[in-house]
């Protein structure tokens, strides 16, 4: 999101609001969806992130190894190890 700047002009005691946040993707959230359990703003999201994931697929890492747990020793922490 890119952030506008907000004003006060300090002439005249008012205050001068920016846009504040304007979103990168601007979604019509209407109340009839919203009432039938829809999120439009939710939908969008998910599919902006599938055609991002769609252009650039990237390979999940590989899990890290189980911990190896001698029985009485507790669970083994980088501060407590035997």
């Amino acid at each position: 999101m890119r952030l506008k700047p907000v004003y006060t002009d300090l002439k005249v005691s008012r205050l001068i609001e920016g846009w504040g946040f304007v979103p990168d993707i601007v979604v019509d959230n209407l109340p009839h969806a919203t009432f039938a359990g829809r999120d439009t703003q939710l939908e969008a999201a998910v599919s902006h992130l599938q055609e991002l994931i769609a252009n650039d697929p990237r390979l999940a890492p590989e899990p890290p190894p189980y911990p190896v747990l001698i029985p009485g020793s507790g669970f083994p922490t980088p501060w407590h190890r035997r």
